[in-house]
């Protein structure tokens, strides 16, 4: 798999956002059904279409659980979880 949970959520947490083309949809792809989960979930939302592609930016319920992955991948792999902690804490004070 190309396209997990997490390289979809920092992808479309970037300032240029996540880009799917429509193929993506025909072909079934792993992009295409990690989207169509992350949108189901309000994890992400498309904020751009046209004929030919569709564009996705993260939302805070995304930007959770990116901060979520991030610190149990680092977890698993002896990383500090510091920074990170921090922006979840911060994300989570925000209503």
């Amino acid at each position: 798999m190309k396209y997990n949970e997490e390289k979809v959520l920092y992808l479309a947490d970037r300032d240029q956002g996540l880009h799917m083309s429509r193929g993506e949809e025909r072909r079934d792809t792993d992009l295409f059904r990690q989207v169509t989960a992350l949108v189901s979930g309000g994890m992400l939302k498309m904020v751009e279409e046209d004929p030919d592609d569709q564009y996705f930016r993260i939302t805070r319920a995304g930007r959770v659980r990116l901060c979520e992955l991030q610190i149990a991948w680092r977890k698993a792999n002896g990383r500090s979880v510091d920074g990170i902690t921090d922006k979840l804490n911060k994300l989570l004070e925000v209503k």
